[in-house]
């Protein structure tokens, strides 16, 4: 028997389609499992295909149009679709500098909207004035990349020195990244976990400053699947247990007797303290609920969520206004602060996290709390069309 009902997993990818279907050639992921357990409650890649297809023989053309659709259907995104994480993956940043003692919690970083660099790179936030004075809780809250700048590689002007990426790196391996998961399918890919090893291996070219920043947010080399976000959010959400995802509850001979239980599995602990894993966690309820929390449209009258959301760009055409495409992220739990439930959300080519991963991620556990299908998105009192561009 799986840990799978037939009715979350419909409902679920219900609720992922009714978004999708807002968009032209919508694609898009998401991955919900137990907060304590890492059982797989539900798991959507879209578009996917009839297995009936499969059944006997699929003709050519059938087979040929799945082949050759973009949006990759054939493929389960969820376990094998590899992307950049954007700032959802700020989190692991956060928790090397402080078990690194390079910040406190109370360490103020100015964002004036650039960090610039002696080489002349510089290395903007999303907001293009700058958040100003900015602490751990609030560079979370609103996403502030100058301060994960400034924690992660430093900055020649303030004397400020980073944790590097080496120590970077090995904390994201920590939080489960750069490895399967070990769910129980088929294709699972491991990620990327860049350093300055891989890259001059892999692509000829030494390590430097701007690959740190990016790293430290969730960009450049750095390549999750959804699965894995969704459980490092578990991690965050139950203390710090880095759990193995169970597909399998329990297998029943022909009579329906027991043969065999799929035991809990735990393959680690995050790397935090107990007291630096409530800031953390302090930063996502405050990233949904803050006054100028990204992560605004995922609130749900059922539940208090925590989240984080990530605008994920990656190389491609730039559109009139010079932005690369990005991928629209939302991961997080609920309900705070006992979480049930952990869930990863990816809108690929869906632009902004907080516009087009958040309300999901809202629909979604407002679906868990009721039992019942939210509202078409439309029919929301707050719907903006696909076109408006909001915050990472």
């Amino acid at each position: 028997m799986l840990t799978v009902s037939v009715r979350d997993q419909e409902a679920l990818r219900e609720v992922l389609a009714r978004h999708l279907a807002l968009r032209d050639e919508g694609a898009g992921v998401i991955v919900v499992v137990r907060a304590e357990t890492g059982d797989v409650v539900a798991m959507a890649s879209l578009p996917d295909y009839d297995n009936n297809l499969f059944a006997s023989s699929i003709d050519t053309a059938d087979y040929e149009a799945l082949a050759r659709d973009p949006r990759r259907p054939l493929i389960n995104h969820a376990i094998a679709g590899l992307y950049p994480p954007g700032s959802t993956y700020k989190m692991v940043a956060a928790a090397t500098a402080l078990e690194s003692g390079r910040i406190q919690p109370s360490t103020i970083i100015e964002c004036d909207g650039r960090l610039a660099l002696p080489s002349g790179w510089a290395f903007d936030d999303w907001l293009k004035t700058g958040h100003g004075l900015v602490d751990l809780k609030r560079s979370i809250a609103e996403s502030c990349n100058i301060y994960f700048y400034n924690i992660s590689g430093g900055n020649p002007y303030t004397n400020r020195i980073g944790v590097g990426n080496a120590r970077l790196a090995e904390f994201e391996r920590q939080f489960g990244f750069g490895a399967r998961t070990g769910i129980e399918l088929p294709g699972e890919a491991t990620g990327l976990v860049p350093t300055a090893e891989w890259k001059q291996a892999n692509l000829g070219q030494p390590w430097v400053t701007g690959d740190t920043y990016h790293a430290a947010i969730g960009q450049g080399l750095v390549q999750v699947t959804p699965l894995q976000l969704a459980m490092m959010y578990a991690s965050i959400g139950n203390g710090g247990r880095v759990l193995t995802p169970r597909l399998v509850d329990r297998i029943l001979d022909a009579r329906g007797a027991v043969v065999q239980r799929t035991p809990e599995r735990e393959r680690g602990r995050l790397p935090l303290s107990p007291t630096n894993l409530e800031l953390l966690r302090g930063g996502l309820l405050e990233a949904v609920h803050g006054r100028n929390g990204t992560g605004a449209r995922a609130r749900s009258e059922h539940a208090v969520l925590a989240g984080k959301t990530g605008t994920a760009e990656y190389s491609g055409p730039r559109d009139r206004d010079g932005k690369l495409p990005s991928h629209a992220w939302f991961a997080g739990y609920a309900p705070h602060p006992k979480p049930e439930f952990a869930f990863a959300v990816l809108v690929r080519d869906g632009g902004e996290g907080s516009f087009s991963a958040a309300p999901i991620a809202r629909d979604i556990v407002d679906y868990l709390m009721t039992g019942d299908l939210p509202p078409l998105p439309q029919e929301r009192p707050d719907f903006v069309p696909p076109q408006r561009r909001l915050k990472p």
